[in-house]
């Protein structure tokens, strides 16, 4: 079986929506065996301000293509992963960008 590849920059993502930052961090995040980010790990990893990360992912929590979850070690924890559906929709949004 082929793995399967996807070019996630990481550049700064200059002129790339919000959600797309989101998805792409979260989605190379899964591709590296992480299948969780915290909240300030997206923070961190994204330069957006952590009010844009929150509305962000209420967006993105809205349309299925990431789940919130409690951390198992500290319930206070927020932990986000990205959904099959949410893979689906950044895998398709680069290979999109990549043919401009």
């Amino acid at each position: 079986m082929i793995k399967e590849q996807i070019e996630i920059s990481d550049k700064i993502y200059f002129g790339f929506t919000p959600e797309f930052i989101i998805l792409n961090i979260l989605a190379r995040a899964k591709r590296n065996g992480k299948n969780s980010l915290t909240i300030r790990e997206l923070v961190n990893q994204s330069s957006l301000s952590r009010k844009k990360v929150y509305n962000t992912l209420s967006k993105l929590e809205a349309k299925d293509y990431i789940k919130k979850y409690s951390d198992r070690h500290d319930r206070r924890k927020i932990k986000i992963g990205i959904t099959p559906i949410g893979y689906k929709e950044i895998k398709e949004a680069i290979n999109e960008y990549s043919r401009l």
